[in-house]
């Protein structure tokens, strides 16, 4: 019986509503303008499928492209674009100040969380290929009617090397970035996630489907 790897998304959107200091609130309310929009999206890098928002990713077939080193040499990858399992698009035409958070646990056998390390495999995750641009410029930056407009990298960014070879864990990836204000063109985000699967865990897992929860979050922080 074969180890079945596979890759269980949850995607979240939300606007971050910000409370008083004092024991009262504001509770606000936004009426959406239709012209505006704002969208996430997961694309399946695995090279025959491609899907746009995939419930799963199964890299059951391209273990052995995916399987990183022996003996724990969690170090950086040795060809990140051999590596990519997901990309992530954002995609929108509003102005302000936005995080994208990726979450990630390691593959439980059956997608139950244990301790037990034969039902437990490690991954590594690496981020790149980043890209912050306007679609009709093709590039940051756009100027109109002498203002000069900026889609970038703002705030402080949490994109290195993710390690998960305990079991109970989890970590993730987190990237701010800002869109000047009025500005009115279609931008759009990119990214990629490559992945080390645990040679050493993998060996020693027992036989069964191993999942792992891949939670992607963007929040518009105004």
């Amino acid at each position: 019986m074969r180890k079945i790897v596979s890759m269980i998304f949850v995607m979240l959107m939300m606007t971050v509503l910000v409370a008083s200091n004092e024991a009262s609130f504001q509770i606000k309310a936004y009426r959406p303008d239709p012209h505006k929009y704002l969208d996430v999206e997961i694309v399946d890098a695995i090279s025959e499928s491609i899907a746009t928002n995939p419930p799963t990713i199964d890299v059951t077939e391209h273990l052995l492209l995916f399987m990183g080193k022996e003996n724990g040499e969690n170090t950086t990858m040795s060809l990140f674009s051999e590596h990519v399992v997901f990309a992530y698009r954002v995609v929108g035409n509003e102005s302000g100040s936005y995080t994208i958070t990726l979450t990630f646990e390691p593959f439980y056998l059956d997608g139950n969380a244990s301790t037990d390390e034969g039902k437990f495999i490690a991954a590594a995750y690496e981020i790149g290929n980043t890209s912050y641009t306007y679609t009709q410029t093709g590039s940051n930056s756009y100027t109109s009617d002498s203002n000069t407009y900026v889609i970038e990298e703002t705030g402080q960014q949490k994109d290195s090397r993710i390690v998960l070879d305990k079991a109970l864990s989890a970590d993730n990836f987190v990237k701010r970035f800002s869109v000047t204000e009025e500005s009115k063109l279609e931008w759009i985000v990119r990214g990629s996630v490559a992945m080390d699967v645990g040679p050493t865990t993998y060996k020693a897992a027992e036989y069964g489907h191993y999942s792992s929860t891949v939670t992607v979050k963007l929040e518009s922080n105004k």
